[in-house]
């Protein structure tokens, strides 16, 4: 903007300010002249115009201090022109309203009337000469108007002559016009000298600024200067401390190693020292002064230090190089170092010296070489088994697998041979797995003295052996050493104060016939050893292709006995125990069946086999026990008083050290009285186990629980073996009474054990009874108590409780579940 353009602007500024600025002050001084004016003349004045005067007033007075009001806030929002014409607008309101007021007086003619209204409008005139003469047309806009309602009001006057006033006002309107405009004009004046004086002021101000910041600038450049020189002085100090500390901290990290560090000069044919760290000087034995510039003939002798020079110079023919040797301290203590050689350079990148770091590496040495036997220990650890010092798995997988690739180069076969011991977790349940731990290392060495020193026996772990036999013929050979395996297990073992007998089973796979890996050569005899244990263990068995379908067959019901328990999918059935000369019921059996998802009832002697090798059946026949022990009691509570309830026991149970604990809780938690439970064991358990029986049976007897040997008869027990163990009952097994009226040979065993229980005081019970004539026969040997389906088959409990109302004749309440 140029000086002309911003003096206009601020004159226009200054004027619109005084302009506009004279509002609250002029509306306050017209309101209350207006008001004296009406408390003095309100008796003469017409109310039509006078109230319509005071409206435009306080109307336009209102508007002239919004316009004041916004101007002062937001003068920018409008133009000046636009800011100069609202007001006036407003302003000439005011001189209406002036108007209307002279217009409402009723009497012109009264001097009391004139005189005030004259002093009014002279007063009114020359006050807006003075505050609008900044802007004629809002003078004229708010005079005039007045101007011509007193001349029209003389004029209208006929009575009196009133010229010389008319003539007045219109000399006085003149007069105040001129001086109106005089005033403005002189106000311009005015404002055009305090523009160009704040014009001067600004262009002063403006060169004192520049003055100023050309000084400022070159104070600032001086003291950049300034500044940067003591950088400059601050850097160097700080680089030369730098350096200082960076070389103490590199004589002291010299000095805190352990290693040897020394460098030479090779400048000059000496190879002179040019440093080195305490450790070297402790080394020689010298202070490092005693060094720094010496050579190694004088340090260390001709000898000596001619080869030490020598050394030095094939590292700065042939670059860095490290070697070991044994040295000598000056205390006589011997320690190997290990020194890396390597050349340095100068500026011109040319080689003038050697830096070497000898470091000692007799701990390290030691180190390594235990480290060493340390691996080699774990390597054995990780490849064989702890407890006999056998190969285990992982060893036995890499050897069958080597043993494979040598029969394919030499066209040989080769044999895996599965080795599982027999009942091996009755001894470890009875006798504590120290006893089973001693008995496999017993095993593993008599399997070692069965095969040649060529062939490999390995443990898989438990009591799971595997033989690898190289070189075979053919599977003839394998069955020999199946057999000779066999014949190391038929000598009893002694340990501590036990004579242990133990038999195997023998599962045999042969390269290539029954696999052509690893994997399959294992599994396959795993299946076959499944096939001896299954035929009556102690015996050795080739594979057969059929073996792995029943391997895997076995393997699903081991999963689905898993899903039964879990799905809660075992029930139990009861078959009623007669007396057989009443017809009255007198026990029930329990009996576990399983109710297969998609086979339906599935009886125990498609599962039990496998629940008794993996152990589930410890879990299971807890669980048939709380079953029948709350099933007797909710009996009893229907009105069945008189009744025993049997429940078979298994041989794995009994070897479980927390047997008897679990009878004793599953028969206190049902509310069950012990001397209506009875627990029926096989006659196998009593010959196999007799300390381990004896001591459970006693356990029981002391419980008050009742005890019967079932399937007595098919084993070898007599007298004398009976009287040990506290028995109650005696089962005669069913396939004694099967042909009983025919076979003259099951009425005398039968006759026998109905007499041997007699002479022990012990009852018996007939299973398998299915006619009237077995029925007959038994009653005349003696024996007065029987189930089979001549009575009835295995029902549920309601089924059960029916049954009993029928031979009662009464009927009973529905047992509670």
């Amino acid at each position: 903007m140029g000086e002309q353009s911003r003096r206009q602007a601020y004159i226009q500024a200054r004027q619109l300010e005084d302009f506009i600025g004279q509002a609250p002050a002029t509306n306050a001084a017209t309101l209350a002249v207006w008001l004296i004016f009406y408390i003095g003349l309100r008796d003469n004045m017409a109310a039509i115009p006078l109230i319509l005067s005071g409206l435009i007033m306080f109307v336009a007075c209102a508007s002239r201090i919004l316009i004041w009001h916004s101007y002062q806030k937001q003068p920018e929002t409008r133009a000046a022109e636009s800011w100069r014409w609202r007001y006036t607008i407003a302003t000439g309101g005011i001189g209406v309203a002036w108007s209307l007021l002279y217009f409402s007086l009723l009497d012109f003619q009264d001097l009391s009337v004139v005189a005030p209204v004259l002093m009014l409008f002279f007063g009114i005139a020359g006050t807006a000469a003075i505050a609008l003469s900044s802007y004629m047309p809002a003078f004229m806009l708010y005079s005039y108007p007045q101007i011509a309602t007193l001349i029209a009001m003389i004029l209208a006057q006929t009575q009196i002559n009133l010229s010389f006033l008319m003539f007045t006002v219109l000399i006085y309107a003149l007069l105040i016009t001129l001086y109106a405009r005089q005033m403005g004009q002189r106000n311009r004046r005015q404002l055009a000298l305090s523009a160009d004086n704040a014009g001067l002021v600004h262009e002063l101000g403006e060169e004192v600024e520049q003055r100023e910041a050309i000084i400022q600038q070159r104070t600032q450049a001086l003291r950049d200067s300034n500044l940067q020189l003591e950088r400059q002085i601050q850097h160097r100090e700080a680089a030369e401390k730098a350096v200082q500390v960076q070389y103490t901290l590199l004589r002291s990290v010299l000095n805190s190693t352990t290693d040897l560090i020394y460098y030479k000069d090779y400048r000059n044919e000496d190879g002179l020292y040019l440093g080195c760290n305490q450790a070297f000087a402790d080394f020689l034995g010298r202070d490092i002064e005693q060094i720094t510039g010496k050579n190694d003939i004088a340090l260390f002798g001709q000898v000596t230090g001619g080869l030490r020079r020598l050394d030095d110079r094939e590292t700065m023919a042939n670059g860095h190089g490290t070697q070991e040797a044994w040295v000598t301290y000056p205390d006589g203590h011997k320690v190997l170092l290990s020194t890396l050689r390597t050349p340095f350079r100068d500026d011109a990148n040319e080689i003038v010296g050697v830096l070497a770091i000898a470091r000692d590496i007799t701990e390290q040495k030691k180190s390594e070489q235990t480290l060493r036997r340390q691996q080699q220990a774990l390597q054995h650890l990780a490849h064989h088994d702890q407890l006999t010092g056998l190969p285990n798995r992982l060893k036995l997988i890499e050897t069958v697998g080597k043993a494979i690739g040598e029969a394919i180069d030499h066209g040989t076969q080769l044999a895996v041979l599965f080795v599982d011991l027999d009942h091996f977790k009755d001894i470890n349940d009875s006798l504590g797995h120290t006893i089973g731990d001693q008995l496999l290392v017993a095993i593993s060495q008599r399997l070692k003295k069965s095969v040649r020193a060529a062939d490999m026996v390995a443990r898989l772990g438990g009591d799971e052996f595997t033989v690898l036999i190289r070189d075979l013929k053919d599977e003839q050979g394998a069955i020999e050493v199946g057999e000779k395996i066999l014949d190391a297990f038929r000598e009893a073992v002694s340990i501590d104060s036990h004579t242990l007998k133990i038999t195997g089973s023998v599962g045999i796979s042969l390269y290539p016939r029954d696999g052509d890996d690893t994997e399959t050569l294992l599994r396959n005899a795993d299946a076959a050893m499944y096939r001896s244990k299954r035929d009556g263990r102690n015996a050795a068995r080739l594979y057969a292709a059929d073996m792995t379908e029943q391997a895997m067959a076995r393997l699903a019901l081991e999963s689905q006995l898993h899903e039964a328990i879990r799905n809660e999918e075992f029930t139990v059935r009861y078959q009623p125990q007669v007396d057989m000369r009443s017809g009255s019921v007198v026990g029930a059996e329990a009996l576990l069946r399983w109710n297969h998802p998609m086979h339906g009832l599935i009886g125990p002697d498609q599962f039990i086999d496998v629940a008794e090798d993996t152990g589930l059946i410890i879990d299971i026949g807890a669980w048939v026990l709380e079953q029948a022990c709350r099933q007797r009691e909710a009996w009893k509570r229907a009105g069945i008083m008189q009744l025993t309830m049997a429940v078979n026991i298994s041989a794995r149970q009994m070897l479980d050290p927390r047997f008897a604990d679990t009878v004793r809780e599953k028969v206190v938690s049902a509310g069950c009285n012990p001397h209506e439970v009875e627990l029926e064991i096989t006659e196998g358990l009593l010959i196999q186990h007799p300390e381990n029986a004896r001591r459970t049976l006693q356990t029981f007897r002391d419980m008050g629980i009742q005890v019967a040997v079932d399937d007595f008869g098919t084993g070898y027990s007599s007298l004398a073996y009976l009287k040990q163990y506290p028995i109650s009952k005696l089962k005669i097994d069913a396939s004694f009474v099967r042909d009983i009226q025919h076979d003259s040979n099951d009425q005398a065993i039968a006759s026998a054990v109905i007499a041997l229980g007699r002479s022990l005081d012990l009852d018996v019970i007939a299973e398998g009874v299915e006619t009237g004539e077995q029925s007959a026969i038994l009653i005349r040997h003696g024996c007065f108590l029987a189930q089979g389906y001549l009575y009835s088959r295995s029902l549920d409990a309601a089924g059960f409780q029916r049954f009993v109302e029928q031979r009662s004749g009464a009927v009973l309440p529905h047992p509670i579940a």
